[in-house]
């Protein structure tokens, strides 16, 4: 039976819109319209609401339900997707953008008693106030040829800009039976501003050759650039010790770069009464800079605690330079790596005469890793170099009977890892006097194992 639509019918438009208004000035609206023909499809949508629903219409014009989260948000967003393909359909592009912008106020309380053994107490109280707008880009470009070889690419950029202030409180005290009460309290306030940019480009190959081998290529970039500027005022204070144990007004400067260039060749042997024998190489080729520069504001004159000097006021560079940069904390980091991934992959799907389909799949991939970095933390001026691999191989078997109705799945895997370079070396943060972090260059190879056997069975029972 050959079915066709009529040609009147296989072009047109579809639209929709809502609006509401309610109590305690809640409001949304959105609307969405379409057009499409034989061969492509134009997508228009749009909305604002401040009930916390940051949902988009799906393919099909309908909108998700509301997602609830924690405080107020505010959200407007406009956006569109463009679809077309040739009339021979050997070629097709689709074209998405969205524009979002968001603002989330949320409030946050905490308290907390406990009751130890020996007749003492712990209690705690804790408030959070934060206020963040954000304005986000998105625009993805795909496109597909099929012909001899199935090739497509895709090109995305994301950029992304935030600022916002928040505050904090927090409180504890513990009795003892035997001393006198002890007090610790911080508080602090913050203001953020920086934006985040992503690029990312790439393509896929792949062709199935006379002999019924395969072979496929992909190549990848990606660049990601981000810079922020922080004010920050944290005043951390202990019964029993000076009124103002520990004041500081901070200045934070910070850039990362983050660059990725990868390429993989696969190669695929089918056997007609046996398994898939695939064979792949992936070089990769990363780097990595973050420029962390922090300046303590309260060591010049005039900065003190009494003075309390608002946020976002700086002094002059000069007096920045000469007397307020923190070199405990402030810090150059570059990682240049390149990985070798060397995987093998044999699967195998089989059917009995009662239906019942078995597959088995087999994945060991190696990873070897040269991997060299500079780091400078105050005086500390710090080159390494190391070398290491990764293994990670994974098994899994499925069992289907009776279509999807029953179905039997058991994978197992195993992986090592290393820990990040910058974690083994020498460094000491101190930055909050009530969770100092410092290095331990004794870390070594951790492994993860993991085990999963779900059953699923269809239970049919007699009326």
């Amino acid at each position: 039976m050959d079915v066709q639509l009529k040609r009147a019918y296989r072009q047109g438009y579809l639209g929709n819109a809502e609006a509401g208004y309610g109590t305690h000035e809640r409001y949304l609206g959105r609307a969405f319209a379409l057009r499409f023909t034989d061969n492509s499809r134009l997508t228009l949508f749009g909305g604002a609401n401040n009930i916390n629903d940051d949902n988009r219409p799906y393919n099909d014009g309908d909108w998700g339900s509301a997602l609830d989260v924690n405080g107020e948000k505010k959200r407007s967003m406009a956006g569109g997707e463009h679809f077309w393909e040739s009339p021979d359909k050997t070629f097709r592009n689709t074209l998405k953008a969205l524009l979002e912008n968001s603002r989330i106020d949320t409030e946050t309380r905490t308290t907390s008693q406990t009751f130890l053994a020996d007749g003492s107490t712990s209690y705690s109280r804790a408030r959070d106030i934060a206020r963040n707008k954000e304005t986000n880009v998105n625009v993805n470009d795909y496109w597909q040829f099929t012909k001899k070889w199935w090739v497509s690419g895709n090109v995305s950029f994301n950029h992304s800009s935030n600022h916002g202030n928040a505050s904090s409180g927090y409180v504890s005290s513990l009795t003892d039976m035997l001393l006198t009460d002890t007090l610790s309290s911080r508080s602090s306030e913050q203001y953020k501003e920086g934006h985040r940019n992503e690029v990312e480009v790439s393509s896929e190959a792949t062709r199935k050759l006379a002999w019924g081998d395969e072979v496929a290529f992909e190549a990848k970039y990606r660049h990601v650039a981000a810079e922020h500027e922080l004010y920050g005022k944290n005043l951390t204070a202990l019964r029993q010790q000076p009124a103002l144990s520990d004041y500081r007004q901070e200045y934070e400067k910070a850039r990362q770069r983050d660059d990725l260039y990868s390429l993989k060749a696969k190669y695929t042997v089918p056997f007609l009464k046996g398994p898939a024998v695939s064979l792949s190489y992936n070089p990769k080729y990363r780097r990595a800079t973050d420029h962390d520069k922090i300046f303590r504001l309260d060591r010049l004159n005039d900065w003190s605690a009494s003075a309390d000097k608002p946020l976002r006021l700086l002094p002059s560079m000069a007096d920045m330079l000469a007397s307020c940069i923190d070199t405990d904390n402030s810090y150059d980091y570059k990682d240049v790596a390149t990985d070798h991934v060397i995987a093998l992959d044999v699967s195998r799907q089989k059917y009995t005469e009662e239906g019942v389909q078995h597959n088995w799949d087999f994945n060991i991939p190696v990873t070897i890793t040269h991997e060299r970095m500079e780091y400078q933390r105050g005086r500390i001026d710090t080159t390494g170099v190391r070398n290491y691999a990764v293994l990670n191989p994974r098994l899994s078997y499925e069992s289907v009977w009776n279509g999807e109705a029953n179905s039997f799945r058991a994978s197992t895997s195993y992986l090592t890892s290393v820990a990040a370079f910058q974690q083994i070396m020498p460094f000491y943060d101190n930055r909050n006097p009530l969770r100092v972090q410092e290095s331990n260059p004794h870390l070594k190879h951790s492994w993860i194992y993991n085990y999963c056997c779900p059953v699923k069975l269809l239970l049919r029972g007699k009326n």
